[in-house]
């Protein structure tokens, strides 16, 4: 399951602990700075093919997401500047004003040009049913595992995807620190904080493994 931050470690502070803080703040992209070897290139050709424009910002509303936010959140949000994006996903993020809560937009990028030809559109669209799907069935299920609470997914072909301009998700988001904010090597950290951290990723693994289902694969849509 590919998808951003679903595991925060609780990090007991050791040291000046860094100031909590949403996604975007971790020195994320701007339009003028979204280059990821390449990859905007590659992608902004690939639209600039389908579409006969090149900009992905130009191509997306956000606008639109912005009222589905508020939509689902009963509340007015604002869109940050930053944004963070990869090979498949580009992702928004927007603070509710009255509580301060976190919804992320995840945009799915134009089909990469490095896609193995083998992939179909309807292989993608399944992945992506299927990891919303995941998502929902670990947030049930496995309680030691913060995972994001997925407010509404648009498929292609849904009418939000089309005023949006791509399909996307909504996605609950957290504040806090990754441990990398903490410290990028773990193995400098206090031997109990080292304890602290692997006895949580710990806890998620054992309920992960008590889980037993009759069949092997993918979670599907309709589990």
């Amino acid at each position: 399951m590919n998808t951003m931050g679903h595991f925060r470690s609780q990090v007991p502070t050791h040291r000046q602990q860094t100031r909590l803080r949403g996604p975007t703040h971790r020195g994320r992209g701007t339009t003028n700075t979204y280059t990821f070897n390449g990859h905007a290139a590659k992608l902004e050709d690939t639209a600039e093919r389908a579409s006969g424009c090149g900009d992905l910002h130009a191509q997306i509303d956000k606008a639109a997401l912005v009222r589905h936010a508020e939509t689902v959140t009963g509340q007015q949000v604002r869109m940050s500047e930053p944004f963070s994006a990869g090979q498949y996903w580009m992702c928004f993020e927007m603070v509710a004003e009255d509580d301060g809560s976190l919804v992320i937009a995840r945009v799915r990028l134009p089909r990469h040009p490095d896609t193995p030809p083998a992939v179909g559109d309807d292989d993608e669209q399944y992945a992506i049913a299927c990891e919303v799907a995941t998502m929902a069935y670990v947030r049930q299920n496995v309680p030691a595992a913060t995972v994001p609470r997925v407010y509404a997914y648009e498929p292609p072909g849904s009418r939000r995807a089309a005023e949006v301009g791509a399909a996307y998700m909504l996605l609950e988001g957290f504040y806090g620190n990754t441990l990398q904010d903490i410290e990028f090597d773990m193995c400098q950290l206090p031997i109990a904080v080292q304890e602290h951290v692997i006895a949580q990723w710990t806890r998620v693994q054992v309920e992960v493994a008590a889980l037993a289902f009759p069949q092997i694969g993918s979670f599907s849509p309709e589990y």
